[in-house]
């Protein structure tokens, strides 16, 4: 979702997986976030984000199943039962 601020673009989003086992618990983990964007100029914006991601004690089996699609170990956002957060910033430019 976007909407004009002064200026600038915020920016809101949200989502959330989940994993219906048959012979385990449930596991789901969710991700909600916020961005605003600042044109500088025509071609130049400077943005700023912040992310926030929650696994429940339960989300590691879903992570694990998608392990062999990707030829690595364990892969998703954190660690079972663990929540985390993402800052960011930076400028883009369009030619």
């Amino acid at each position: 979702m976007n909407a004009p601020i002064g200026a600038g673009t915020a920016s809101l989003s949200y989502g959330e997986l989940s994993l219906d086992n048959t012979k385990m618990k449930d596991g789901s983990s969710w991700g909600a976030g916020t961005m605003y964007s600042y044109p500088l100029s025509k071609r130049t914006s400077v943005y700023a984000a912040y992310s926030y991601f929650s696994n429940d004690k339960y989300s590691l089996p879903m992570q694990t199943q998608l392990a062999p699609i990707t030829g690595g170990g364990q892969i998703g956002i954190g660690a079972v039962g663990e929540s985390n957060y993402a800052i960011g910033a930076g400028m883009t430019h369009s030619f």
